[in-house]
């Protein structure tokens, strides 16, 4: 539509006190538009440019800024660490005993989950009846090293929150050789069959290893670095061939792929303070008088919204890490382009109207 056109549309438009220094507005800018299009297009590209540039920065910085932010009573979620001097690379991983050390001698834990990252089953098979088993490469989100597996006790489910489709979030892995896992991966090994459907349904780990359904979840929407899928009961450790290399009281600092260490995460108590917990699992440490490659066994309590930007702590799954100085940075400079392209647009439209005046 051209400028004229325009003018005519607006012109058919009933007048009223309300809008009739609108209209006069329009009508100038709808004139300038038509007599000077090669300047007026300059001029709301450069807008758009830097708009987008401002949305792209946006999108990158919300995707990593936003990593487990969802969890109800977030910031009264930490993982444990092992410490040291600040700047040191760390192990996030406990010694096997120290959960239930810390469940029977610190008070101010409202929950504990303990867990092991069980990356020595790439694949998952699941039996069908008159065929060969069908394998599957479960994977965490966005990663291509780490599976979406682990071996974790019933904390788990009070430590984190999940919308039960399927089984009972009490009982689900209190028995031995179970799993539950979330919708996407019920979908995956099954295909598009009713959580309940799944439920007592057989899968094979590691080739050997054969569980249950006791459980399906709801998958998370929002981004998280504990996005797992499958979820193995802890009690099947001790009754399976698990238990050569992921045994629960040997308090030795071993190293190595066949000696795995558990993570664990708490929710402390409204309330409590870091501080007493950590020195209450110190001593914990310090009565067995532990020796580690990182110097004497302590430990340290790291909140759940550092976890994705701190580097200093490693799982052993080599999880990418963000840096939130840079994206911090990317948000100034997303500002600054942003006002620059603002003031751009204002200084070109302003040569505009006084370069062309419009009279009547």
């Amino acid at each position: 539509m051209g400028g004229d056109e325009l003018i005519i549309v607006l012109n058919s438009i009933e007048p009223s006190k309300t809008n009739a220094m609108l209209r006069t507005y329009l009508r100038i800018a709808a004139r300038i538009l038509a007599r000077n299009k090669l300047y007026t297009l300059i001029n709301v590209v450069g807008l758009a440019l830097g708009v987008c540039v401002c949305i792209i920065i946006w999108l990158v910085d919300s995707f990593d800024l936003n990593f487990d932010r969802f969890h109800p009573d977030g910031d009264r979620i930490y993982r444990v660490v092992v410490g040291g001097k600040p700047g040191e690379a760390r192990p996030a991983v406990v010694l096997r005993p120290m959960p239930a050390a810390m469940r029977a001698d610190i008070p101010g834990l409202e929950s504990m989950a303990a867990y092991f990252a069980y990356d020595e089953s790439q694949t998952v098979r699941v039996p069908v009846q008159g065929h060969a088993t069908v394998a599957f490469q479960p994977r965490l989100p966005a990663e291509d090293r780490a599976t979406g597996i682990i071996i974790a006790d019933t904390g788990w489910f009070h430590v984190f929150s999940y919308r039960w489709l399927a089984g009972n979030p009490a009982t689900a892995l209190a028995a031995p050789y179970t799993v539950v896992f979330t919708e996407s991966a019920a979908k995956l090994y099954f295909g598009n069959i009713p959580p309940m459907a799944a439920m007592g349904r057989e899968l094979i780990y590691a080739d050997s290893l054969h569980v249950h359904v006791s459980g399906v979840v709801r998958d998370w929407t929002q981004h998280s670095d504990l996005a797992y899928t499958d979820i193995i009961s802890s009690p099947t450790i001790n009754v399976s061939f698990l238990k050569e290399t992921h045994q629960m009281d040997d308090w030795e600092p071993h190293l190595g792929p066949d000696h795995p260490w558990p993570s664990c995460y708490v929710k402390l108590a409204k309330g409590v303070n870091t501080g007493q917990v950590e020195a209450q699992m110190n001593r914990i440490a310090a009565k067995r008088d532990i020796q580690t490659p990182f110097g004497p066994y302590t430990q340290k309590l790291q909140p759940l919204s550092d976890i994705h930007f701190n580097a200093e702590y490693f799982d052993f799954a080599g999880r990418r890490k963000a840096h939130r100085p840079t994206l911090y940075a990317l948000a100034g400079i997303a500002l600054f382009i942003l006002v620059l392209a603002a003031v751009n647009f204002i200084n070109l439209a302003t040569g505009l109207v006084r370069a062309f005046p419009f009279h009547g």
